[in-house]
């Protein structure tokens, strides 16, 4: 509770006891405690805010603010927390890379295909930061949980859409899957094809996951590396019901969201996806492993 406090106090300076209470959605007298031990240890300092009222006069209130002790106390109090979640996360087995506005086609991914088929744990086993419960905590740094994730998952999820393409931090994990020397699954979103995928990565196997043969050829292959490092098997009575109702319920997404790729995959953009040396040279040349 009292990082919670810190932190509010960080991003609102010269705020209220009631505004603190009201955004961790408790009473003031259920923080009254670490609320007192903060300004005696001088984490936390008070003032009077005064108000011009109409007519002459003003009124005054107590407000508080974070001191340089408190900032560096939260500083030490992170870092710490950083180096704790970052030993949680270690045992997680899939690293979904992707962005944003792409979250939904990898939730279908997840919670469609690799976690009933696989019995994988959703927390445990998958980083996935679209989702808190999967992903980072509020308060952590992401960067530093971002990079440990990808060091310590064996297998890397690559979501290429046209948003994937154009997204620097989705290029660089997957840059850091290579050099970590991951196993790499490219999943194709239409309207990226094999012929504007492969100058984004070359020499890779990818699949087309509105194609249903694609999408098994995609599944065997996770499970031959779960099988071989992990001692997982494939759910043999459900994949080829789970495989059906994942390209259904993706492709009548697609078809329900004409325009998703639209802002990001003109006719010009097509040809930059095609043609572009820059963008092509930041990634370099990967093979499954």
């Amino acid at each position: 509770m009292i990082y919670k406090i810190l932190n509010f106090m960080k991003s609102n300076p010269d705020c209220r006891l009631l505004e603190i209470a009201q955004d961790l959605n408790v009473k003031t007298e259920d923080i009254s405690e670490e609320f007192s031990s903060l300004l005696e240890q001088k984490y936390i300092a008070k003032k009077k805010k005064f108000v011009a009222k109409r007519g002459g006069g003003s009124t005054s209130y107590q407000v508080y603010f974070i001191t340089a002790k408190g900032l560096s106390f939260m500083s030490q109090a992170s870092t710490k927390e950083n180096e704790e979640y970052v030993n949680k996360v270690g045992n997680k087995k899939i690293f979904i890379s992707h962005t944003y506005d792409d979250r939904k086609i990898a939730i279908k991914i997840i919670d469609i295909l690799l976690i009933p088929v696989f019995n994988l744990n959703k927390e445990r086993d998958i980083f996935f930061t679209s989702r808190r419960a999967t992903g980072i905590k509020s308060s952590l740094n992401w960067r530093t949980i971002i990079k440990s994730s990808i060091k310590e998952t064996d297998i890397f999820i690559a979501l290429i859409t046209p948003n994937f393409r154009k997204s620097e931090m989705c290029q660089n994990e997957l840059g850091a899957a290579w050099v970590g020397e991951k196993y790499i699954f490219p999943v194709i979103v239409p309207p990226i094809t094999f012929d504007n995928f492969s100058d984004l990565i070359a020499e890779l196997q990818a699949d087309i996951i509105t194609n249903k043969e694609n999408v098994e050829s995609f599944m065997m292959s996770i499970a031959s590396v779960l099988i071989d490092v992990y001692k997982i098997d494939y759910d043999a009575d459900i994949i080829e019901e789970c495989i059906t109702k994942f390209t259904r319920s993706l492709n009548n997404y697609l078809k329900r969201n004409p325009k998703l790729f639209s802002q990001n995959f003109g006719s010009s953009k097509k040809q930059e996806l095609i043609s572009s040396e820059t963008d092509s040279k930041n990634i370099p040349n990967i093979r499954v492993l």
